[in-house]
């Protein structure tokens, strides 16, 4: 998912899903019901290299300055995605499941979980570590994922039983294949 705040006369939340996950867009297009004016549209490219075009649903609110507390809490000045020093304060189950919705791959050979972090710094990826297992005692490790500097967080299958427990009734159906369940 993207899902980056930006700046045009106030704030405006734009996500953008594969087509595979409209259902899930309509869901959050329900919970934003009262910022946005249009439904979800459908948008598409071509890729030149390859011959196919891929598709994509996307939802856009209106511009709010409300939303400039959560654009100056999850970006930098330079309008990088960064993670907040008080995450530990904030990250809640519900917030979890939304993560995992979003970022979340269930590994089907070893029944755990990734969280794709590719984007933050060493710092944040521990940090991210530190505020699951000590907000919800969850064993997580950073993993080195393939790419230079990136790092992915790995929730290994012994936790699969626990993280279910605490996030499962905040996911929506369509997305249940991301905790193993489907």
């Amino acid at each position: 998912m993207q899902a980056p705040i930006s700046k045009i006369g106030g704030h405006r939340l734009t996500i953008r899903h594969s087509m595979s996950q409209y259902d899930y867009l309509l869901h959050l297009h329900d919970l934003f019901e009262a910022f946005v004016v249009k439904p979800p549209h459908i948008s598409s490219n071509l890729d030149k290299r390859t011959g196919v075009t891929y598709h994509w649903c996307n939802l856009h609110t209106l511009s709010f300055l409300c939303f400039a507390p959560y654009r100056a809490l999850f970006y930098n000045d330079l309008r990088i995605k960064i993670i907040p020093s008080n995450l530990k304060e904030i990250l809640t189950p519900v917030g979890l499941a939304y993560w995992i919705m979003d970022d979340g791959v269930f590994h089907k050979s070893s029944g755990g979980f990734y969280l794709s972090t590719n984007s933050f710094t060493l710092a944040e990826v521990e940090l991210l570590v530190e505020v699951l297992t000590n907000n919800f005692y969850l064993d997580c490790k950073s993993h080195k994922c393939g790419i230079k500097d990136q790092r992915v967080i790995f929730i290994p299958s012994s936790q699969s039983n626990k993280l279910r427990a605490l996030v499962q009734p905040y996911f929506h159906n369509s997305l249940l294949y991301k905790l193993g369940l489907k």
